[in-house]
């Protein structure tokens, strides 16, 4: 939890708590993070699609859905830190 100037906790952007006390120093989009966790679970689903219909599930079907589900997950974590920016947990999804 981080603590703003004048004592208190950071839950958002006020005098005694700036941007620059925040874990990014900016304000993570909320629609391009929104369209990329769609993207990457539209991708995690048709990785698995393509590996139940062909058959193959070692190596390139494995590494594709968990990567993308892993990214969307990450992404996640950004739409969650769009709400609270100084919330340590967003960090450690989207890590």
């Amino acid at each position: 939890m981080i603590i703003g100037f004048d004592g208190s906790h950071c839950y958002y952007v006020t005098e005694a708590c700036p941007l620059e006390y925040a874990y990014w120093g900016y304000r993570p989009s909320l629609s391009t993070n929104i369209t990329f966790t769609a993207l990457f679970g539209l991708s995690t689903i048709a990785f698995l699609a393509q590996g139940i219909a062909s058959k193959k599930w070692l190596g390139f079907t494995i590494a594709m859905a968990s990567g993308c589900a892993l990214e969307a997950v990450g992404y996640v974590g950004r739409i969650l830190a769009h709400q609270d920016m100084f919330a340590e947990v967003c960090l450690r999804v989207l890590v």
